[in-house]
This record gives structure tokens, C-alpha cells and sequence, in this order.
């Protein structure tokens, strides 16, 4: 089987599972336009996952303006469980745990994205990362040893804020330990997903300006699988694109193709070739390729154009100018047992003007 976000309904998009040896489809999971339950599918930048056991799909939602991690059973429809998350305010691309017990994600929470750990049994949230890198499109490996994710923690200079291409990397979910995976320093690497023995992952590249489709294995060994002139991609570059079955091994891709996404499937077992150098500006380049130097191009690809220079300005410890200024006219109300004292109000500064009140309650 397999699970895909589609708008073939017209009205909305849902979540469809289909059988992937004919394309029928087996089930809606979802329907938007008619339940007002969900408020929304995370489906431009997040795609759903199946458990281990193949019965149960996991899928971002949002609901009442809250992120909300929704388990559907794959074959009835019903939807299992739904776990609200407060830690985060946003969530993408769950993928599970081998034992199917933890659920690992991509969370934003005050617009910046890290890792997070969803352990369903006690249902506690534990962050796997907390820096200021995009963390994203986390996988889970079969044998639970390493999540592959994909960052631009080594490709950015944040003290300029000069953002760079992300890259895959691999996080040791017990110590939190982070190594870089090597594939490319050219173009964007991202939708990292396992081959069933946890010895090498496919991912998504554009190092020539081409999304296609690679494969590195843990020894750091490259081959290019696929050669699509359109490229592998979803809605947007950085949408997910692509699933790996876990056991079988099959992979599945969207590509644009006459006017529309379609999903195709692939074996990549036995299959590629060492990718060619790339040399001058790639295939995606409009020709001419010898063309002239944009000055205004070079200007938006600096980033520290425009910026003051930090010694240029002095610094000085904020000291508050709020003090009391006044008090006004008590006001006292009499009761048929006592009275409530009076209250006082109002304070300034030398910028704003602001009230202060002081109430009493009636012991």
C-alpha cells in the first residue's frame, strides 16, 4: 500500500491510501471539505508515515489553531488517536520508531525548527535538538540506531546571517550526537530516507540543478539512480518528495509531469551509476552560460551588504524611567457591611504614560 496527500476530491486535499501494484484507491482517511474537524493537513512542507506494522499512519494536522500529531488506522479509516502538542506550534514529517512505540518529528516552535521525540506511551515530549539551525524531514533508521535529518547547520553562518544549502546529517537519538553526512557540497540534499539494512539512504539532490534521486551509503559511496528532466519534487524545492518502503525497499517519488503530479515507483536495488562532475553554472541554467556577472545579483548574495558596522554604535545598560508621579481622586463605595477602601492610580515616564491600579477585596 501506499499513502499519499492528493486534491483529487476537488474541493480539498486528503489523505488516500492505494494499493500500489494497481493504483486503486482503498480509502480515504480524511475529508476537509466536509468535517470541520481538522482546520488543516501540513501537506506543503510535511508528509505522512507508517508504523512498522504497516497498519498505521501518522500525519500532522491543525487543530482549533493548535498542532496536533493524528494516528489513522490505514485500512478502516478510523482515526486512533490524537495527541496535542503545546511544546511546539507547528508540526512536520513524523516518521516512527522501529518498535513503533516513539514518534520523531520536526516541531517550530517562536519560528524556529528542531527535532523532537513523542513517546506515546507516556505521551512526554523531548527535544533532540534546541539551536537556531532548521532542522527538518527527520527518518528514522530500521535497526533505531540514527535518525537522518536534513539542516543547514553546516552550510550557514548565522553571526551574518548568510543562510546556506541544507545538507543531510544523522542524529544519535539517545546522546544527541550529530554527524555530517558528505554526498554533495553543491546544490540542496534533502528527503533523506533508510534502505531496509540502515546501510545507506536516498535522498533528493539538485547538485547540477536537477532534483534527482541518489544514494550514499554509510561509507560515504555515491550513485545517482534516476535522471528525470522535470526533477523529483513536490509543491515547493524543499517540499518531501519521496518514501522508501522499509522492508521492501521500493521507492516512491512525485514528479510534475503534463501539467499535473504523479506518483511513480522504483526499485533502486542493483541500479545506478557514479555521478558525473559538475561543471559551470548547471542544467537548470538558462542559456547563454558564459553571460555577464550580475552586479545586482552579487549585492543580494552577500549578506553582509548594507549591515552597520558592530563598533559603530555604543552601548549602554537599560535603566527603567518608570516612577510614581500622581495619585488621583479615591473613590470609596460603601456596602451594607463595610466599605471598599479606595484605590490609586498613576504613574509616567518620560516616554509613555502608563496606569497603575491597586485593587482591594472585601475580606
Amino acid at each position: 500500500m501506499i499513502a499519499f496527500l492528493s486534491q483529487r476530491s476537488l474541493l480539498s486535499i486528503d489523505l488516500y491510501v492505494a494499493e500500489t501494484a494497481t493504483g486503486n484507491i482503498l480509502k480515504r482517511l480524511t475529508s476537509t471539505a466536509t468535517s470541520p474537524h481538522f482546520s488543516s493537513l501540513q501537506f506543503i512542507y510535511s508528509a505522512g508515515a507508517w508504523d512498522p506494522a504497516s497498519r498505521r499512519i501518522a500525519l500532522a494536522t491543525v487543530t482549533e489553531g493548535r498542532a496536533i500529531l493524528s494516528v489513522f488506522d490505514a485500512r478502516s479509516g478510523r482515526r486512533e488517536r490524537e495527541v496535542a502538542l503545546s511544546d511546539v506550534d507547528e508540526i512536520f514529517n513524523p516518521t516512527w520508531a522501529p518498535d513503533g512505540r516513539s514518534i520523531a518529528f520536526t516541531g517550530m516552535a517562536r519560528g524556529l525548527t528542531d527535532l523532537y521525540a513523542l513517546d506515546l506511551d507516556t505521551g512526554n515530549t523531548r527535544a533532540l535538538t534546541r539551536d537556531p539551525c532548521a532542522d527538518l524531514q527527520p527518518a528514522w533508521a530500521p535497526d533505531g540506531r540514527r535518525i537522518a535529518f536534513v539542516t543547514d547547520r553546516f552550510s550557514s553562518r548565522l553571526d551574518v546571517l548568510e543562510i546556506g544549502t541544507y545538507r543531510v546529517a544523522l542524529i544519535d537519538p539517545t546522546s544527541g550526537q550529530i554527524k555530517q553526512s558528505r554526498p554533495f557540497t553543491s546544490g540542496k540534499s534533502i528527503n533523506p530516507q533508510w534502505a531496509p539494512d540502515s546501510r545507506a539512504l536516498y535522498f533528493i539532490s539538485d547538485r547540477d540543478g536537477i532534483s534527482n534521486l541518489y544514494r550514499v551509503t554509510l561509507d560515504a559511496e555515491i550513485a545517482q539512480l534516476t535522471t528525470v528532466a522535470t526533477g523529483l519534487t513536490g509543491i515547493t524545492a524543499q517540499s518531501p518528495a519521496l518514501s522508501v518502503a522499509t522492508k521492501a525497499g521500493v521507492a516512491a517519488f512525485s514528479v510534475y509531469d503534463k501539467g499535473a503530479y504523479v506518483i511513480r515507483t522504483f526499485d533502486p536495488v542493483g541500479r545506478g551509476g557514479r555521478p558525473g562532475d559538475v561543471r559551470g553554472p548547471g542544467r537548470a541554467t538558462l542559456p547563454p552560460e558564459d553571460r555577464k556577472a550580475s552586479d545586482v545579483a552579487g549585492l543580494l548574495s552577500d549578506p553582509s551588504f548594507g549591515l552597520p558596522a558592530l563598533e559603530a554604535y555604543e552601548t549602554a545598560k537599560y535603566r527603567s524611567g518608570l516612577r510614581l508621579d500622581a495619585i488621583g481622586q479615591p473613590t470609596i463605595a460603601f456596602g451594607p457591611i463595610d466599605s471598599v477602601p479606595p484605590s490609586a492610580a498613576g504613574c509616567r515616564s518620560t516616554s509613555a504614560t502608563c496606569s497603575a491600579m491597586t485593587a482591594w477585596q472585601r475580606r
